[in-house]
């Protein structure tokens, strides 16, 4: 594996993580703001649900919360993994264990990430004549029109496509310290 190949590669990564993660964000807003629910026979907006209608725990709005901060910090290490790639002066043994470090770290933050939205699924809200889970709601077509359900399966989309591209940087930043192990090695 050639350095210049590597650098491009992540280069082409993180530009892909920074279109995803706005796009996410900008679903996130436009989920939140946009897409009209009817519940109970009132017409409100999942932001209105969430932070004030009183049907639903405070541990949902955090939830929901935590989450924009979770898309937030990966279109973050986006940018910061595109400013690793324009930067030639890095070793490649130190560029080899970033990409393996920050590849592991995208794992987990994946996987809390989705723990996240199992969380927001399973969350209950209650309007007093009227029960349902989050994941009830948004897939039921008398409450959520069905481009609600689209932008909400567009989340694990999401998350998942991360889950599985931050395998395939931590294997080649394992490889590549591999190799330049044996290089060294053999010097």
């Amino acid at each position: 594996m050639e350095r210049n190949i590597i650098l491009k590669w992540l280069k082409i990564f993180s530009i892909g993580y920074i279109i995803i993660f706005i796009i996410e964000l900008l679903n996130l807003i436009l989920f939140s703001n946009l897409i009209i629910l009817s519940i109970d026979s009132e017409q409100m907006t999942l932001s209105h649900l969430l932070f004030n209608s009183g049907y639903v725990d405070v541990q949902l709005a955090l939830l929901w919360i935590l989450y924009g901060i979770t898309s937030s910090a990966f279109l973050i290490l986006g940018v910061a993994l595109f400013r690793i790639a324009k930067r030639k002066k890095r070793q490649d043994q130190n560029l080899a264990k970033t990409l393996l470090i920050t590849g592991l770290f995208m794992i987990i933050a994946s996987f809390f990430k989705y723990e996240l939205i199992y969380l927001i699924n399973k969350s209950l809200i209650d309007t007093g004549g009227f029960s349902v889970i989050f994941m009830n709601m948004i897939f039921n077509d008398s409450i959520t029109p069905i481009v609600g359900t689209w932008m909400w399966f567009l989340f694990t989309i999401i998350t998942l496509t991360v889950l599985v591209s931050s395998l395939i940087i931590s294997a080649v930043g394992l490889q590549w310290g591999i190799l330049q192990y044996k290089q060294k090695k053999t010097e």
